[in-house]
C-alpha cells in the first residue's frame, strides 16, 4: 500500500496543509457562516413548516429570522450581565481566595510544607479573574458588532433552503449520488437536534444543580453546560472547571465536591445513556479524531469551530467515504467497529480494513 499510495498520500497532505492555510486566514467570515448555517439548520423547520400551512415565504423567514435575533440578543445581553455581576462580586472572590490561601499554606505547614501566602498568591492572582472578564466583555462587544452581517446570511440560507431541493434535482443527475448526499445531510441534521436537546437538557440541570447549591451564577455555568456540551467527550469537563472552582472559592471543598459529582451525574446519564440511544451512530468517528478535530477546528476557525468540530468532520468524512481516491481516509476516521463500505470504481482503490 504504501508503494501504491505514497505520491497520492503526499498529495492529500500538500493539498490539506494549502487547504488549512485558506481556511485560517479566512477563519472571521468563515466562523460566522459555520454559526449562521447551525441557526440556519435551528430555524429551517419553523420556516417550512409556516410555509406548509399557507404562511408566505417572506413573512416565514421574517418569523424565523425574527426567532433567531431574539435568541442572539438574548443571549448575548445575558452574558454581558453575568459578566457585570461577577465582575461586581470580585472583591469578595478575592476575599475568600485569600481565606482559602492561608487555610491551604496552615494545613500544609502541619505537613513540614512550608509555603508562603504571597507565593499561593503568584499561582493563584484573582487579578487574572478580572482580566478573564475584561477580555469576555470585549469578546460580547465584537459579537454585537457582527450580529447583523450574520442575520442577514441566515436570512439568505433561508431563502435557499426552500429551493435547494428543486437545485439539487436539477444539477446531480445519478439519484444515487443524490440519495448519498440526503443520507449525509439529514446524518448531520440528526447529530444537530439530538445534540442540541441533549446539550439543552443537560444545561437545565446543571443550573437547578448550581442554584441548588447556593453557588453563584448558576444560569450562566448552566449556559456554558449548554454550549460546551458541543464538544464531545471533553466538553462537559471543561464546563465544570469554572463551577467546582466558584464552589470551592465560596463555600469550601465539600461544596465543590457535590457540585463535581452532580456534574459528573448529570453527564453520565444524559452523555452516556439517553444520548447514545436517541443518536445511534450518527457520529461515526473515533474517539482520537473527535480530540483532534476539536483541536484542528479550534485552531482554524477559533470557538465556533470547537463547538461545531464534530458536525464539520462528519460532513468531510461522508465526503471522502463517496471518493474514488480518498475513500481510506473515511475508514481511517471511522471507529473500530464500523464497518462503512467503501465502494471504489477503479482497482487501485484501498478496500476498507476489517474492523
Amino acid at each position: 500500500m504504501v508503494h501504491r499510495r505514497g505520491s497520492s498520500v503526499a498529495l492529500v497532505v500538500a493539498s490539506a496543509i494549502v487547504i488549512a492555510a485558506g481556511v485560517k486566514l479566512a477563519s472571521p467570515l468563515l466562523s460566522q457562516l459555520v454559526l449562521a448555517a447551525f441557526l440556519a439548520t435551528m430555524t429551517a423547520p419553523l420556516v417550512l413548516g409556516l410555509q406548509r400551512r399557507r404562511v408566505p415565504l417572506p413573512l416565514a423567514i421574517g418569523a424565523g429570522v425574527l426567532v433567531d435575533v431574539a435568541l442572539v440578543i438574548g443571549l448575548v445581553v445575558f452574558v454581558a450581565g453575568s459578566v457585570s455581576a461577577f465582575s461586581q462580586r470580585l472583591p469578595m472572590y478575592e476575599e475568600r481566595l485569600s481565606e482559602l490561601g492561608a487555610h491551604v499554606a496552615n494545613s500544609l505547614l502541619r505537613y513540614g510544607v512550608d509555603i508562603s501566602l504571597a507565593a499561593l498568591r503568584e499561582v493563584v492572582d484573582p487579578a487574572v479573574m478580572v482580566d478573564m472578564a475584561r477580555s469576555l466583555v470585549q469578546s460580547v462587544a465584537e459579537l454585537l458588532s457582527r450580529i447583523l452581517i450574520m442575520l442577514l446570511m441566515v436570512a439568505f440560507m433561508l431563502i435557499e433552503a426552500v429551493s435547494i431541493e428543486r437545485k439539487l434535482l436539477r444539477v446531480v443527475e445519478n439519484r444515487e449520488d443524490l440519495r448519498d448526499l440526503s443520507d449525509g445531510v439529514g446524518e448531520v441534521y440528526k447529530y444537530l437536534y439530538v445534540k442540541s436537546g441533549t446539550s439543552a437538557a443537560t444545561g437545565a440541570l446543571v443550573a437547578l444543580w448550581c442554584w441548588l447549591c447556593g453557588v453563584d451564577l448558576p444560569i450562566l455555568w448552566g449556559l456554558l453546560a449548554f454550549l460546551l456540551n458541543y464538544i464531545p467527550n471533553i466538553g462537559s469537563i471543561i464546563a465544570a472547571v469554572p463551577a467546582i472552582l466558584l464552589a470551592l472559592v465560596q463555600h469550601g471543598p465539600g461544596t465543590a465536591m457535590a457540585v463535581g459529582a452532580g456534574y459528573l451525574a448529570v453527564n453520565f446519564i444524559i452523555g452516556n445513556m439517553l444520548e447514545p440511544r436517541w443518536m445511534g451512530r450518527a457520529l461515526g468517528l473515533s474517539s482520537l479524531v473527535v480530540f483532534l478535530s476539536m483541536l484542528v477546528w479550534g485552531w482554524l476557525l477559533g470557538p465556533v469551530g470547537a463547538l461545531f468540530s464534530a458536525p464539520l468532520t462528519m460532513m468531510l468524512k461522508h465526503w471522502l467515504e463517496h471518493t474514488e481516491d480518498l475513500a481510506w481516509i473515511a475508514v481511517l476516521l471511522s471507529p473500530a467497529g464500523e464497518t462503512n463500505p467503501v465502494r471504489p470504481s477503479n482497482p487501485d482503490a484501498v478496500p476498507p480494513t476489517p474492523g
